[in-house]
């Protein structure tokens, strides 16, 4: 039972005991002291219970020897006791065990009450004159007994079965609270994961102009700067070669729309090896550098490791071209034992030092967050090597 009702029962037993003690002063006229001191040594016994033991229950076995000497008490009373009114003390007592203790311990001191009083009704057959003989006033107390005990069992049981009750109610009160912290929980987890795929849509779209416009605005301007140099000697020439370059950013206009129509679509952006070709020979057409280029894939490729090869091909040459002045590429793209090898160098500027920028940056993270292997050479004035392994995963 719960700590309130038991705080209850404490308080009406306090009670009883006092009342019966201040009933018993008040209608014994023989024997006064004796019953106050005895009734004083049951309140003493009482608090001791309710207050230092039954709170402890490595200790409760103390308690229920104290209830055994307390009924030996109460029998003392019976017999210092003329008016009978000493066998409410046994009653308080069952009550006492009943609600503190075990089924088993109660019914036995149920039958040691039953039998004190049977006893005391023996002893001093004048105290209970109107209960007649003794078999008749046996079998009226043992009713007595059975009944009071009876009511005392139900009223245990409801108090057990209430306190069980409001127990599953502040579980299933906990448990909500905790669902809703939970259900708060998944919702900031939801958020912040739709949060993150936001901007992961937003880089990967960012990479992805970044990579079509920026190749594209590299190969018209370096065809922009040819046409002005031949517009001085060779002005048919010169216009060719803007002209080449107007053609070139309707072409750059196309592919953005393209891209924004698939990425709206949820379509692949390319077709992949016929793509890497046209970057190519795209490039060695608008900007009178060289490429050499081996593609010997043998087997068909995830389509993520197919984006980061296509971007990755974009980013180096546009790179090269920009930063590197390079006049000459090496491009070799195979697969064996496995892995996919992807190598990219240019004959350029090189250098003896470099800072990532946003491009090798999206290229090195790209390759190893598919667990790949990214590595950079470079030299001065001889050029700037990118290459990477893919491990072929095709749950990818």
């Amino acid at each position: 039972m719960d700590k309130n009702t038991e705080k209850t029962i404490w308080i009406i037993l306090y009670f009883s005991f006092t009342l019966i003690f201040l009933l018993l002063l008040y209608s014994s006229n023989e024997n006064r002291v004796i019953i106050g001191f005895l009734s004083s040594l049951l309140i003493i016994s009482v608090s001791i219970r309710l207050s230092i033991l039954y709170p402890n229950p490595s200790k409760k076995y103390i308690g229920k020897f104290l209830i055994f000497v307390d009924l030996t008490v109460v029998y003392l009373i019976f017999a210092a006791d003329t008016s009978g009114i000493s066998i409410l003390y046994t009653i308080i007592i069952i009550m006492d065990s009943i609600f503190f203790h075990s089924y088993t311990f109660s019914f036995l001191i149920i039958v040691l009450g039953y039998l004190s009083f049977i006893i005391n009704k023996i002893s001093t057959p004048s105290l209970y004159t109107n209960l007649g003989n003794i078999s008749l006033s046996s079998v009226i107390a043992l009713l007595g007994f059975v009944f009071l005990s009876s009511i005392l069992y139900f009223l245990k049981e409801q108090i057990i079965q209430r306190s069980k009750l409001s127990n599953s109610m502040n579980e299933i009160e906990e448990k909500n609270i905790k669902l809703e912290k939970a259900y708060s929980k998944l919702k900031e987890h939801s958020e912040a994961l739709e949060e993150m795929a936001a901007l992961k849509e937003r880089n990967r779209i960012s990479r992805e102009l970044h990579d079509t416009v920026g190749h594209t605005l590299t190969t018209v301007l370096v065809e922009i700067e040819a046409g002005k140099r031949l517009l001085i000697k060779d002005k048919p020439g010169g216009l060719d070669k803007i002209t080449l370059a107007q053609e070139q950013v309707r072409k750059g206009l196309k592919d953005i729309r393209s891209s924004v129509t698939m990425m709206k679509e949820g379509k692949d952006l390319i077709e992949f090896i016929p793509s890497l070709k046209l970057i190519l020979e795209d490039t060695k057409l608008h900007t009178d550098v060289k490429i050499q280029y081996d593609i010997s894939l043998r087997k068909n490729i995830p389509k993520t490791y197919e984006k980061i090869i296509y971007n990755s091909l974009l980013e180096g040459i546009t790179n090269g071209i920009k930063h590197g002045n390079a006049k000459e590429f090496i491009f070799k793209l195979y697969d064996s034992d496995e892995n996919i090898f992807f190598y990219l160098e240019d004959k350029g500027l090189g250098s003896e030092d470099i800072i990532l920028g946003f491009g090798l940056t999206n290229m090195k993270e790209s390759v190893e967050s598919v667990n790949g292997e990214f590595n950079l050479k470079y030299f001065r004035e001889k050029g700037f090597i990118i290459e990477f392994i893919l491990k072929e995963d095709l749950n990818l």
